[in-house]
């Protein structure tokens, strides 16, 4: 069963924002790096790592929302019951911690 592909205009026009999104945080990533070979202090480069980690969940909760939103549209012109039940599984499982 292959799973098709729903993106619309909106959304194709949102990824070069995600890329600037993701190229930023590989530079605070590089910074990091560059703090360690410097031995910076270890809080600053931990404030420095949560910044990272921080933006990185964010772009992460874009693709999770996305993908919630294109399945329950293309779950909703399906008339089984239990193809919405499946979908709704497959979502909840991507957002338990």
């Amino acid at each position: 069963m292959t799973q098709q592909k729903y993106i619309t205009d909106d959304q194709l026009s949102n990824y070069s924002e995600e890329s600037s999104r993701l190229a930023k945080i590989v530079g605070q990533l590089t910074g990091v790096e560059k703090m360690i070979q410097d031995e910076r202090s270890d809080p600053e480069i931990i404030q420095q790592l949560r910044a990272a980690t921080s933006a990185l969940k964010a772009l992460e909760v874009i693709y999770i929302k996305r993908h919630i939103s294109s399945s329950i549209k293309a779950t909703v012109g399906d008339s089984a019951p239990a193809a919405l039940d499946r979908k709704l599984k497959e979502l909840l499982a991507l957002i338990r911690p």
